[in-house]
């Protein structure tokens, strides 16, 4: 799923809230509508870790999101 610094635009998107623990130095928004499969070997590096609560908010929206694609 995209994190991005901008704010959450699709009702499926929503900021971070632990995002400071990841760390990142700024606020971010996860967009669950924007997904992509990376190889893990494409990756230079990374930021760190999402927290588990907003790992499961992420799988919520994005059910949502799929959901909504099927009506």
């Amino acid at each position: 799923m995209k994190i991005t610094t901008t704010e959450p635009r699709l009702p499926y998107d929503f900021l971070l809230q632990d995002w400071s623990e990841i760390p990142l130095d700024h606020a971010s928004t996860i967009q669950p509508s924007r997904i992509a499969k990376i190889a893990l070997h494409q990756f230079r590096s990374y930021a760190g870790y999402i927290s588990d609560a907003d790992w499961e908010e992420a799988l919520t929206r994005f059910g949502q999101y799929r959901d909504s694609l099927e009506k």
